[in-house]
């Protein structure tokens, strides 16, 4: 199975904000088999979220995970 890095956008009464990302939530395929998302922070001017996470290889393909880093636009 393929899984997938995914953000979803909260609000403060802690509904889901639909107007971020396809009704509140980014689904990224970062490129591997077994990708992650984690460690969110808002940007000083509330334009961005910045989200650290790694794209995952095959257990038995004796690769590495990359680590990489997010931007996406809050609306």
């Amino acid at each position: 199975a393929n899984v997938d890095g995914m953000v979803a956008l909260f609000g403060k009464n802690g509904a889901i904000d639909t107007g971020f990302g396809k009704d509140g939530y980014v689904l990224s395929d970062l490129g591997g088999p077994a990708d992650a998302l984690y460690g969110i922070t808002l940007s000083a001017d509330k334009k961005f979220v910045y989200i650290a996470g790694y794209k995952g290889v095959d257990a038995t393909s004796g690769g590495n995970d990359d680590a990489l880093l997010v931007r996406l636009a809050v609306a």
